[in-house]
């Protein structure tokens, strides 16, 4: 879902973060520090930041590494 990302498409960009959050919470686990790194990169993204969040969010609560 990473590779989805750096999309133009803000739409791209929300549901690729969502996306990730979800796959914290289902499985509780990811990539951790890579996927909370490239999420931060893109805090200033106004058009993806309330999927970034809460994408966030699911992933400190749910991800276990």
């Amino acid at each position: 879902m990473l590779v989805f990302y750096p999309r133009k498409n803000p739409s791209v960009r929300r549901v690729a973060a969502t996306c990730l959050g979800h796959v914290a919470r289902i499985h509780g686990r990811l990539e951790k520090d890579k996927v909370v790194k490239k999420l931060r990169l893109h805090m200033s993204d106004h058009e993806s930041i309330g999927s970034i969040e809460g994408a966030l969010d699911d992933i400190e609560m749910f991800a276990k590494r």
